[in-house]
């Protein structure tokens, strides 16, 4: 009986050592092997319409090496039927689970863009606790694998390469950054519409030491900004109506502008070319309503200060009255430049049915109830039934001497 017990002890402790031995490394703590850390990702159609979805995953322990062919990401691709799906085919293609937190921008082919609605795809990362909403939202006419397979100027990983080129061409108010919270508010805003930046590719040309097949280099820089409303591709914005985007919304700081053929004096008599380097700006939106009119008042302030002439001015025997006209005259033009900015935005607000710069919610927001959004029936109505009062003050400056002149209402 004895010998049966010690038997039946036996077996329980060898089938116990083979479960631990089984089970082992679940009760091990994650190692970080386990872990694919995404840099970036990117969402287009696939085939058979099914969604296509590119993550770029950083290696573990790897740097640039000096011939510069040390890479530090790889990039995987996959599909399915929703986000989710594809997310889960990544998973099963690397053994690992997906670590977003660091994923820095969201890239989506301009074509799902025309037709499909974007916050379905982006809902699932914006509630999620692994992933930050401050992940910048960016379309592409190229296919995003493509982009985060092309090279950047600052960074080796492409993904954190677009992100500071974004960072930078923001501060020198070039470029917007929208990010994933601000994409979702703009889609659930009165307007429905926002702007999301671009990026396109440049051929750098060819290289390899196969002779047989040689790879075309690509760098990555930034393209025109797009339109979006209800989360879906609308159009994109010239320099010119993005300029004045950046001035409607109180966000541009800092640029330089080139006027030519200016009809100001030069020492042969001919039309001149003069340079300006634009700071310190700002933009004042008050909305009023007074005796049934709507009218929003608008304050643009900037220092001016010259940088370039292409016919020297004349600078000998000019009386204090005519230097005084002539930094007038500047501060005039600059002025008119950034009011023909705004007047070709407000246009292709009308043009394209939206709202981009929330004329509608600053309204809304100062007025309350007296402001009735809803009955117009398109963005273009809505303009023409608000008066536009436009005040600029300019400071021109150059050689040391300051000129401040406010404007108002110019033809």
């Amino acid at each position: 009986m004895e010998k049966r017990r010690f038997g039946y002890g036996m077996y329980i402790v060898i089938s116990l050592a083979i479960l631990l031995t089984l089970f082992y490394d679940t009760f091990q703590p994650r190692s970080i092997e386990t872990v694919a850390v995404i840099s970036g990702m990117g969402i287009e159609e696939g085939q058979d319409k099914a969604l296509k979805l590119t993550v770029q995953i950083i290696k573990p322990g790897t740097g640039s090496s000096n011939d510069g062919n040390d890479a530090s990401s790889v990039t995987i691709s996959a599909s399915g039927d929703t986000v989710n799906e594809a997310c889960e085919d990544l998973v099963a293609k690397t053994g690992s689970v997906l670590f977003w937190s660091h994923c820095a921008v969201i890239i989506i082919k301009k074509d799902l863009a025309q037709t499909d609605d974007m916050v379905k795809h982006l809902d699932m990362f914006f509630r999620s606790s692994n992933f930050r909403n401050t992940s910048a939202v960016i379309f592409s006419d190229a296919s995003p694998l493509e982009v985060l397979e092309s090279t950047t100027l600052s960074e080796t990983v492409s993904a954190f390469g677009i992100r500071k080129l974004m960072d930078d061409q923001e501060y020198e108010s070039n470029s917007v950054y929208t990010t994933v919270k601000r994409f979702i508010k703009d889609y659930y805003s009165q307007s429905g519409c926002g702007v999301v930046t671009g990026v396109e590719l440049v051929e750098l040309g060819n290289s390899g030491s196969d002779s047989n097949e040689s790879k075309t280099k690509r760098s990555v820089s930034l393209g025109n900004v797009s339109i979006v409303k209800d989360g879906k591709y609308v159009d994109v914005l010239n320099k010119k109506e993005f300029n004045g985007y950046k001035w409607l919304t109180d966000t541009m700081r800092a640029r330089t502008v080139t006027l030519t053929d200016i009809t100001l004096e030069s020492e042969n008599n001919e039309k001149n070319d003069l340079g300006f380097t634009l700071f310190r700006g700002n933009t004042r939106l008050k909305p009023i309503y007074d005796n049934g009119k709507y009218i929003l008042k608008v304050t643009v302030s900037a220092t001016a200060e010259l940088i370039y002439v292409k016919n020297e001015l004349q600078s000998k025997n000019i009386s204090s009255y005519k230097l005084n006209k002539r930094y007038e005259e500047m501060g005039k033009l600059v002025a008119q430049n950034i009011q023909n900015e705004m007047r070709s935005t407000l246009d292709k607000m009308g043009q394209s049915n939206c709202d981009f710069c929330g004329i509608d919610n600053i309204f809304y927001s100062y007025l309350g109830k007296k402001w009735n959004g809803d009955k117009y029936e398109s963005v273009g109505q809505m303009l023409d039934d608000i008066e536009f009062e436009v005040e600029y003050d300019i400071t021109v400056t150059s050689g040391g001497l300051n000129k401040r002149y406010k404007l108002k209402n110019l033809k």
